[in-house]
């Protein structure tokens, strides 16, 4: 069983090596970049020499998000999605228990509020197949719902990325 982490990114500099560092025992690591005019790239460097630069934004998240999960070695069973600004909160032995016994394409896992402790639920977890993939440009989401859930963790904050305006980008 083998699984992938697999993120977008733009303007991250300062919050990647957080991330990467939470999922640096996966089998794979993709970065997908967007657009980056800091030392993302770099930085992503450090973790994983999977770091794309090909994809031109199309003011599509799921778009980016289907190109980075293309990007995704055929071998690897699993895929996990997480962003930038976000920090893994288990091992990579657990998230191998959860898949081996998934009986869902999709598994929930925890997200919780770095400032608040809010916890949802959303679809970060899924089999590496064409039949499962991201949609909505904006609000997107993987195209299959699930009923199974886990104690996978992921604290996500807010990135100073975001904090640029539109000008500035």
């Amino acid at each position: 069983m083998k699984i992938a982490a697999c993120l977008i990114v733009k303007n991250e500099e300062e919050m990647l090596p957080r991330c990467l560092e939470s999922v640096k025992d996966f089998d794979e690591i993709v970065v997908c970049d967007t657009g980056s005019e800091d030392d993302t790239v770099n930085v992503a460097k450090k973790f994983t020499d999977k770091v794309f630069t090909d994809y031109v934004w199309e003011d599509s998240f799921c778009k980016a998000r289907n190109h980075a999960k293309s990007k995704v070695s055929k071998d690897m069973d699993w895929i996990m999605t997480i962003d930038a600004d976000e920090e893994f909160q288990n091992t990579y032995e657990q998230v191998k228990e959860v898949v081996e016994k998934a009986k869902a394409d999709v598994i929930n896992m925890k997200l919780v509020a770095e400032r608040t402790g809010t916890v949802h639920t959303f679809p970060r977890l899924y089999k590496n197949i064409p039949e499962v993939f991201w949609v909505n440009d904006v609000h997107n989401l993987l195209n299959t719902t699930s009923k199974e859930y886990c104690d996978l963790a992921i604290v996500y904050g807010y990135s100073p990325a975001h904090k640029k305006t539109q000008t500035e980008l």
